[in-house]
């Protein structure tokens, strides 16, 4: 079963993903999310990659979710999992390190720990999987596959082999040199004697000569010389090593007695061994991303499994939804702080909204929410919410505008505008586009102007998506948007909560349905640092 994969069902193919862009890797700060969860050899660039594919086939997503319930729901199988997934990166390092060389020795003995890592890991791996009260349908692909490979001849040669052909090695321990000497005892005559089982040892030189009797013939009358190192020159390395072309043809000798095993080895290595490696990075990003958000449940924050809805619903709901990267910086920093939890609901009422409220009051905190919520939902991993329903989306965009990142040889306001014109290029009714304070580069009233046109964009391509903004005026123009009968999302209005006691604001970071409260609250943060047209006389008469 060459295309057995925990990521893609029986019968699937592995389309072509729509890869999230290095902009919306940076927007929703998924580098930092995969550092996180990067575990056991799999790597933070291998654990993006999951996370940036966005596989839009329901039945794939819900197949990877089965496997990740299976690893979430029991901690038992998480622990042996991983230590078997410990083996996996062992094999994949033998399969990299025991390629052909000119060393039929190395390679044989590379091999051969290839192999006995493959046999111990599929005894183990079917004595693990029969074992669990369910299954998910990919960990039944792997049992019976396992147990095909288990019950093939080939299999059980291969297993009743290992230990004769490992000793068979280990059999090869010295050589005997027979060496001819002249009349003033220098070498001049070599050859091989005999292969033998057992190693020599060194004896005292002078025991031997005063009449110590040595029964072993394996314990030498004189020092054991070593092959010089790669320090000592040409010429007093061939002066000191005079059987030099001996040397070779013992080396000639050892690869022609290993290279029938050598080929037997490649042979048996060429069955099924690739099996672990390609289940390596799978079994080892759903571990991490498992051990990753079952930290934040054990800290009492919400994780579930959301349902996975089919594509033409255009639904994106969430109950409680947080921010993870909030989340996990607290845990980090702080341990566990009180979560924030709001409700998203991108449906027929309205799948497209503008989000205004006061500074700090959590709207970007919440329009990233939901770009890392959907990346989870549609790797099939739990999402940081009470529950969920998706449907899949066909691409992301985002649009998180930073002072310093414009192109140089552009304005931002221009940066910004190629952007969003090459946005529209892309889009489809099936795409998630999140929008943060778009357009605050230029004047407000052209600005307002400017987003409007882009709104409606959105709102005739039908996509869903969150657009927060200060421009307060563009919140009460959505009903002009959806008068127009070309409209194909409804565009609705949410507002950062905040409550107002004695004339300062309290952000309450809950995001609610709502029109526009018409301030963004900037004069109570001017307060609160004293930047305010009360506050700054009062701070220069001080200072004087």
């Amino acid at each position: 079963m060459a295309s057995l994969s925990l990521l893609v069902p029986e019968g699937g193919e592995r389309a072509e993903r729509n890869r999230l862009s290095p902009e919306t890797v940076h927007d929703l700060e998924l580098s930092a999310l995969a550092r996180g969860m990067s575990h056991h050899g799999i790597s933070e660039s291998a654990m993006l990659r999951l996370l940036c594919e966005l596989p839009q086939s329901p039945e794939e997503i819900r197949y990877r979710q089965e496997t990740v319930r299976c690893l979430w729901e029991d901690a038992h199988l998480c622990d042996e999992m991983e230590a078997l997934v410990r083996t996996m990166q062992e094999l994949t390092v033998f399969s990299h390190s025991g390629r052909e060389t000119e060393r039929p020795l190395l390679e044989a003995v590379w091999r051969l720990g290839e192999l006995e890592l493959y046999v111990g890991l599929v005894c183990r791996m079917i004595d693990m999987l029969e074992r669990l009260a369910r299954r998910s349908a990919g960990l039944e692909r792997l049992l019976a596959e396992l147990r095909l490979r288990r019950e093939e001849p080939a299999f059980e040669e291969l297993r009743s082999e290992l230990p004769r052909l490992r000793s068979g090695i280990k059999l090869h321990q010295s050589v005997t040199i027979g060496v001819n000497l002249d009349d003033r005892l220098r070498p001049v005559q070599a050859a091989l004697l005999a292969i033998n089982d057992k190693r020599f040892r060194q004896s005292h030189f002078l025991g031997g000569f005063f009449g110590k009797a040595i029964g072993d013939p394996y314990v030498t009358r004189t020092s054991l010389a070593k092959t010089p190192g790669p320090d000592i020159p040409l010429g007093e390395a061939a002066e000191r090593l005079p059987l030099a072309p001996l040397f070779e043809e013992l080396d000639s000798v050892l690869k022609s007695m290993l290279r029938p095993l050598v080929r037997k080895l490649r042979d048996y290595v060429g069955v099924n061994t690739d099996i672990f490696r390609r289940l390596f990075p799978e079994v080892a990003a759903f571990l991490g991303a498992v051990r990753y958000l079952r930290t934040l449940a054990h800290a009492g924050y919400p994780v579930s499994f959301p349902t996975v809805l089919e594509p033409q619903t255009r639904i994106t709901r969430y109950t409680g939804l947080y921010n993870v990267r909030l989340a996990s910086h607290w845990l980090t920093r702080s341990g566990a702080g009180r979560m924030v939890g709001n409700d998203v609901a991108l449906d027929d009422a309205a799948r497209l909204f503008v989000l205004t409220g006061p500074n700090g009051g959590g709207k970007t905190t919440y329009t990233q929410a939901i770009g890392i919520a959907t990346v989870f939902a549609q790797a099939g991993l739990p999402v940081p919410a009470e529950r969920g329903e998706v449907a899949p989306v066909d691409a992301m965009y985002t649009h998180f505008p930073a002072e310093e990142e414009f192109d140089d040889e552009l304005g931002r306001f221009e940066d910004e505008a190629r952007r969003i014109s090459e946005l529209f290029d892309r889009v489809t009714p099936r795409s998630l586009v999140l929008m943060n304070e778009p357009l605050a580069s230029t004047a407000p009233r052209e600005a307002e102007r400017i987003a409007e046109s882009v709104l409606s964009g959105l709102s005739m391509a039908g996509v869903r998506g969150v657009l927060t903004t200060h421009l307060h005026e563009l919140a009460r123009g959505a009903d002009r948007i959806n008068a127009d009968p070309t409209s194909r999302s409804r565009v609705g209005t949410l507002n950062a909560g905040v409550q107002v006691h004695n004339g300062r604001a309290t952000r309450t970071y809950e995001i609610k349905p709502g029109p526009p409260s018409g301030s963004s609250f900037a004069d109570d943060v001017a307060r609160r640092y004293r930047i305010d047209a009360d506050s700054i006389p009062n701070r220069i008469r001080d200072a004087t």
